[in-house]
């Protein structure tokens, strides 16, 4: 089995981030509790990104890859690059697509994302960068009589497919767990679609817990990771055949202390792993 290297997602611990000191102090902790590194997203507005790069030089927390907005490639992509070398991180995420851009905008809508980000990555290949799309659910859509429909059966190709057909093979994707249930898609099949551009898998867990509102549903609610339903032990085989270097945890809301629930969901992992 592969070895990966674990990540925390900084996402979960956004409103311990808002300040360069709160900023600094929740990377500490992170690394105390024996994380690999961490997936910095808008810390730019908090802390300068040199002075944010010595420090994590200082406690030897490495950076698995920035995250970064579409909206930010258009007007400063020079800054962008600028921080993942500064980071020491070869990955770059560079933000995903909207339905506007691939799915209402016709056949050429992917392809002219596509081309648009083929510019980018021959520019960020030049400076050692791989660019990272942030791959969700909607890339998995398919037409089906005037309607959008997450299909198995053959028919249109995937929006993912048109943009993997249309970008170089130095434009790779990170999946995460939640948007390929939504997709209703196992996590093989997407990693057999993205062999070897799929450097960063997420992990985000649910649990089912019952809906107040209506007796007869039940909701998924985000929980730490290993705490759920999703099986992410049986998926390991697929990471490690896929290429994938870093597992990233983390979830959208916590229902206790957030760096409680970081603390658990590695735990749980390093269990998975070892």
């Amino acid at each position: 089995m592969a070895t990966f290297k674990i990540a925390a997602q900084l996402y979960t611990l956004r409103d311990y981030c808002l300040t360069k000191d709160d900023l600094f102090e929740t990377l500490r902790r992170l690394c105390d509790m024996g994380y690999d590194g961490v997936e910095l997203e808008d810390t730019h507005k908090a802390a300068d990104p040199a002075e944010l790069a010595s420090f994590l030089k200082k406690i030897g927390f490495q950076v698995c890859c920035t995250r970064n907005k579409y909206g930010r490639t258009e007007f400063d992509l020079d800054g962008m690059l600028r921080e993942a070398e500064l980071y020491g991180t070869p990955f770059m995420g560079v933000g995903t697509t909207s339905c506007e851009q691939t799915i209402h905008a016709g056949p050429d809508g992917p392809l002219n994302y596509g081309a648009y980000m083929t510019q980018l990555t021959e520019k960020a290949r030049a400076r050692g960068i791989i660019p990272q799309y942030d791959l969700r659910s909607h890339e998995f859509l398919r037409d089906k009589e005037n309607g959008l429909a997450f299909l198995r059966s053959p028919g249109t190709p995937f929006p993912i497919e048109k943009i993997l057909a249309s970008t170089p093979q130095d434009f790779h994707f990170t999946a995460d767990s939640w948007y390929v249930r939504c997709a209703s898609l196992t996590v093989p099949e997407v990693l057999n679609l993205l062999k070897g551009r799929c450097d960063i898998f997420r992990f985000r867990d649910n649990k089912i817990t019952l809906n107040e509102l209506d007796f007869y549903r039940a909701q998924l609610d985000p929980c730490e990771c290993g705490e759920g339903v999703m099986d992410f032990e049986s998926w390991l085989p697929s990471l490690e055949t896929a290429g994938v270097k870093w597992i990233a945890l983390g979830q959208e809301f916590c229902t206790k202390d957030p760096f409680r629930c970081m603390e658990i969901s590695l735990k749980n992992v390093h269990a998975m792993l070892n």
